[in-house]
């Protein structure tokens, strides 16, 4: 399948910083500048545990939520997997402790449990989020799982279907760039669970996602629809304020409290709109990457944002 039958949602600039991205030179020579770093910390909440907490317990101090994101790899073998769960699991052992529960979610991707390991993969994966979804449950903290590529999804909706009825907290991704996260959201809204509403960031065949922005957030808008009207908790990740009014309004529209649903914003992105937010009565939760590893996600970021390339270019030009 040839490039051209590929969506490129966030356009040819995107795909370029993308394969930059995952350039080795590219990484040490980012890495290894301070002034790279730094910017790179407008991102990256911490590379610590204890850091990251400190954050989830500011953000409790101005009325915010926080989600925590370990950056871990794709397990390819069983003992990368059990050492992924591991350290969740001693996350949220640490957020019980320090009664932040309530203020946490953890974002789990299902790659660092070794869903993508070739034999029995699906079956590791599971046992080891059933692990962390208990280590939650004791921390009074939840679980959502993210969404990778559509080579997943189906795998990661069944991990969800097995787990959410012993683990309720647990919630899943849907990405309105897939066309077919209509016909999940209209399943989803007969669940009583956590649903996070994305746009998705991913270079996906055209026969099954979307291209065009218009037609994304068109989707999205759909989608968002019907999880207001089901049985769930729509969790609604976008900086786009189009997208934030008209969750307010689909809201009303369906009698849902402020209460009775969220807005996620990226840390470092806008951190005035999420004061804002919150001080105007929403529930806003800050999504906080944590880890030494660091470059793989900024790199992420940088190609779902190409504006956000220019402070990191200056920082490599003066090479501080």
């Amino acid at each position: 399948m040839s490039d051209r039958e590929y969506t490129r949602p966030f356009g040819t600039w995107s795909a370029l910083l993308k394969r930059a991205g995952e350039s080795e030179r590219t990484r040490r020579l980012v890495t290894g500048t301070p002034a790279a770093r730094e910017v790179a910390r407008r991102f990256v909440a911490a590379e610590t545990t204890d850091a990251a907490l400190d954050l989830v317990a500011a953000n409790r101090d101005k009325g915010l939520l926080s989600t925590v994101e370990l950056l871990l790899p794709a397990a390819t073998d069983v003992d990368t997997a059990r050492g992924a769960a591991r350290a969740q699991s001693d996350v949220l052992a640490r957020v019980g402790e320090l009664g932040l529960g309530p203020q946490v979610e953890l974002t789990v991707a299902p790659a660092t449990l070794g869903q993508g390991i070739v034999r029995d993969g699906h079956q590791i994966s599971t046992d080891l989020l059933d692990e962390v979804c208990r280590a939650a449950d004791n921390a009074g903290a939840r679980v959502t799982l993210d969404l990778a590529d559509h080579t997943t999804t189906d795998d990661t909706f069944a991990t969800f279907t097995e787990l959410h009825q012993d683990h309720p907290q647990l919630g899943v991704t849907v990405q309105a760039q897939l066309r077919r996260s209509l016909a999940d959201s209209r399943w989803l809204s007969g669940i009583p669970a956590r649903v996070r509403l994305c746009k998705g960031a991913y270079s996906e065949p055209r026969s099954i996602s979307y291209d065009d922005h218009d037609d994304i957030a068109e989707n999205y808008l759909s989608c968002l629809n019907l999880l207001m009207a089901g049985r769930g908790y729509p969790m609604v990740a976008t900086h786009d304020p189009d997208l934030v009014q008209a969750a307010d309004d689909l809201a009303f529209v369906h009698n849902r409290r402020s209460s009775d649903y969220e807005i996620q914003m990226y840390h470092g992105v806008r951190p005035w709109e999420h004061r804002r937010l919150a001080d105007t009565g929403h529930a806003v939760r800050v999504h906080l990457p944590v880890g030494e590893d660091w470059y793989a996600y900024f790199a992420q970021r940088i190609s779902e944002r190409p504006a956000n390339v220019m402070p990191l270019l200056r920082a490599l030009v003066t090479r501080r």
